[in-house]
C-alpha cells in the first residue's frame, strides 16, 4: 500500500468511528428519553390513583367544615361550621363513612372498564350497604344533643 492509501484508510477508519460514537450516543439520548417518558408516564398514573385529595375533601365536607382563604399564609384553609346543626355525623361516623369509601375505591375499580349500568349497580350497592351499617348503629355514627342542646332549644319554643 502506498502511502495515500494509508492515508485514505486511516480516515475512513476515523470516519467509521466517529459515526460510532455518534450513534451511541444518540442511542444513549434515546434510551434516557424513553426512560424520562416512563417515569412521567408512572407518575402520572399514580397521581390520578391516588384519592388522599378526594377523600380529605369529602371529610371535610362530613364535619360541616367550610374552605376560606387564609391572608395570613396565603392558603386554603378550612373552618368549623358557626351552626352546629350542619354536621350531623360524630367523629367515629365520619371515619366509619371515609374507611368505607376507601374500602370501595381502590385502584382495582378506578383501573376497571365498567359499564355504565355496573358502575350504577355497584353505586346502588355501596350506597345500600352504607346506609343500612350506619342505620343499624346510628346512636354510635351520628351525633346526639346533650341534655343542655335539648333544654336551650325548649326554652326558645316556649319563649316564642
Amino acid at each position: 500500500m502506498n502511502p495515500q492509501e494509508e492515508q485514505e484508510q486511516m480516515e475512513q477508519q476515523m470516519y467509521l468511528q466517529n459515526l460510532q460514537s455518534q450513534m451511541d450516543r444518540e442511542q444513549s439520548n434515546l434510551i434516557q428519553r424513553e426512560q424520562r417518558m416512563n417515569q412521567e408516564g408512572l407518575g402520572m398514573i399514580k397521581e390520578q390513583l391516588d384519592l388522599t385529595v378526594e377523600l380529605t375533601l369529602i371529610e371535610h365536607l362530613l364535619r360541616g367544615e367550610e374552605k376560606y382563604y387564609n391572608e395570613a399564609t396565603g392558603e386554603i384553609d378550612w373552618k368549623k361550621p358557626e351552626d352546629k346543626d350542619i354536621r350531623i355525623l360524630s367523629d367515629l361516623g365520619i371515619k366509619f363513612v371515609i374507611n368505607t369509601l376507601n374500602f370501595y375505591l381502590n385502584k382495582n375499580t378506578l383501573l376497571s372498564n365498567y359499564d355504565e349500568k355496573t358502575i350504577n349497580a355497584k353505586m346502588e350497592d355501596f350506597s345500600n350497604s352504607l346506609n343500612d351499617a350506619l342505620f343499624m348503629s346510628y346512636e354510635k355514627y351520628f351525633l346526639q344533643p346533650t341534655r343542655e342542646e335539648l333544654y336551650s332549644k325548649i326554652k326558645q319554643k316556649i319563649s316564642t
